[in-house]
């Protein structure tokens, strides 16, 4: 077992060990987190919290209610992946926490929060961006990673096991209608957030779409869409020039690309630069990047495995994960710009690349 010798402990656990890999999120709120659903939409939430001893950490994805032997997540993770042995040894990963505190009181002093809703990636599902979620959190933002209901989540677990779904990726040609969904979903979890949690209050009309590889498309095109998201993140982003025609220059936008930003990136960041929004593409131009160092993924599984899996050696996840954090906060804060603080983002991460198309 993977994570036999690391001592981590079931969810009601009054234990509080943590999994090697997660770092303490910098920003200057702990992290709550709760599982719930937003108008039948599974989501994470991930918000600053109360620093309370009353609660214990959660653990990275739920743990596994069905009859079947393997979690239903790593189930799919297998599919996808085509390796239906890794199935048992993913499953283990149910043992592993977060640095998040399980059900934790939301901070009143960090109210009005500004809501930021996150769109997963193919084959992936509201727990696997925990690391950037609780980051964003850290800082006074409300994020919820949904769980979508399009085919493309590893599984889709319901509060009602009934309504649960399996992966179902469909092919290239369902993809616009999986994007449809995805969009529909984060307009309406974001319109549920106020009655899901009302001892919050929230800047609806400063909301942030986000999401990695199909989620930051669908980021992409909730943004252009629905008025209440200035901002859109776009990690790794999957056919930006599939939608490209059809988006509205009318939000603020930041692509981070695992090598350099393609033409499609920056002819959408110049349009929406001359309508008078703030627009970056990134690269994390690294020879041994890889498309899931934006997950939590090379954070928990040990080096030799994903050297196995993928055939050769890959970057340090936590170095990866940290140039992706220090440039989503600093631009989410109004803080990314030509400026000593942007330089210094780039040189520490040690061949992160920047182009910034300022508004005029």
């Amino acid at each position: 077992m993977l994570f036999g010798a690391l001592g981590l402990h079931g969810e009601t656990s009054r234990r509080t060990k943590i999994a090697m890999g997660f770092s303490e999120p910098s920003g200057p709120f702990p992290v709550g987190c709760r599982r719930t659903e937003l108008d039948s939409i599974p989501v994470n939430a991930f918000y600053p919290c109360v620093n309370s001893g009353e609660c214990v950490r959660a653990s990275w994805w739920p743990q596994n209610t069905s009859s079947d032997f393997a979690h239903p997540y790593a189930a799919g993770l297998a599919a996808g992946s085509q390796l239906p042995g890794l199935a048992p040894i993913i499953s283990s990963l149910s043992w592993v926490r977060t640095k998040c505190f399980l059900d934790a009181p939301i901070e009143a002093s960090a109210t009005p929060c500004r809501p930021v809703v996150f769109s997963h990636g193919l084959c992936s599902t509201k727990s696997f961006y925990s690391a950037i979620c609780s980051e964003m959190a850290s800082q006074g933002l409300f994020v919820l990673a949904l769980e979508h209901s399009d085919g493309t989540a590893c599984a889709c677990m319901r509060e009602d096991p009934q309504l649960s779904m399996k992966f179902q990726p469909g092919a290239d040609a369902g993809r616009d209608a999986q994007l449809a969904t995805r969009v529909a979903e984060m307009s309406r979890a974001l319109s549920a957030l106020e009655n899901g949690f009302p001892e919050a209050t929230f800047d609806m009309e400063n909301s942030v779409a986000a999401g990695h590889s199909l989620g930051a498309t669908a980021a992409l095109v909730a943004a252009s869409a629905d008025s209440r998201f200035k901002t859109a993140i776009c990690l790794d982003c999957w056919s930006p020039g599939r939608v490209a025609p059809k988006l509205k220059p009318n939000f603020n936008i930041l692509f981070i690309r695992i090598d350099n930003p393609r033409d499609p990136m920056v002819r959408i960041c110049q349009r929406n630069s001359q309508s008078g929004h703030r627009s970056a593409a990134f690269a994390i131009n690294r020879s041994r990047a890889q498309h899931n160092h934006q997950t939590d993924f090379f954070l928990l599984l040990p080096k030799w495995t994903v050297r196995m899996a993928l055939g050769r050696q890959v970057d340090d996840a936590a170095t990866v994960l940290a140039a992706n954090n220090r440039l989503c906060i600093s631009f989410l804060l109004d803080e990314l710009s030509f400026t000593a603080s942007a330089r210094e983002i780039v040189d520490s991460s040690q061949g992160l690349l920047m182009m910034e198309f300022p508004s005029f």
